[in-house]
């Protein structure tokens, strides 16, 4: 009676186990054919301005892609998209954004002369404080 017990529970958890697999290998293949796994990409918030009390509009780096988009906190819309190259070349304070590899592989740029404008950005910035 004990043998049968045990392993019909082993049964269940390698059953269990088995169609969780299953699943998150299904999801995995669902969101490749439908393009919407963003794997080894970049996101985050780079600037967040405040219209009003509940409007907001966001500058949103997802990859090489930099989206503004304006939330009042119930929908979002997507006012524009650019490349970051296009972003960056538009900003004045350039250093504090150019953190990540696929800019610096885009534009073939040395990383001497990055850190070179690092520092002068820095000095720069503690001249104005």
């Amino acid at each position: 009676m004990g043998y049968d017990y045990f392993i019909s529970m082993f049964l269940y958890l390698i059953m269990t186990t088995g169609v969780i697999f299953v699943a998150y290998c299904t999801t995995i293949w669902i969101a490749k054919k439908t393009k919407r796994l963003t794997k080894n990409r970049h996101s985050g918030v780079l600037e967040k301005v405040v219209v009003t009390g509940s409007i907001s509009i966001y500058t949103i780096k997802n990859g090489l892609m930099v989206y503004i988009i304006a939330s009042n906190g119930k929908s979002i819309e997507q006012l524009d998209k650019m490349t970051f190259k296009e972003w960056v070349d538009t900003k004045d304070n350039v250093a504090e954004y150019v953190e990540n590899e696929e800019y610096d592989k885009s534009d073939k740029i040395s990383w001497s002369a990055f850190a070179q404008n690092w520092r002068n950005y820095k000095t720069k910035r503690k001249e104005k404080n």
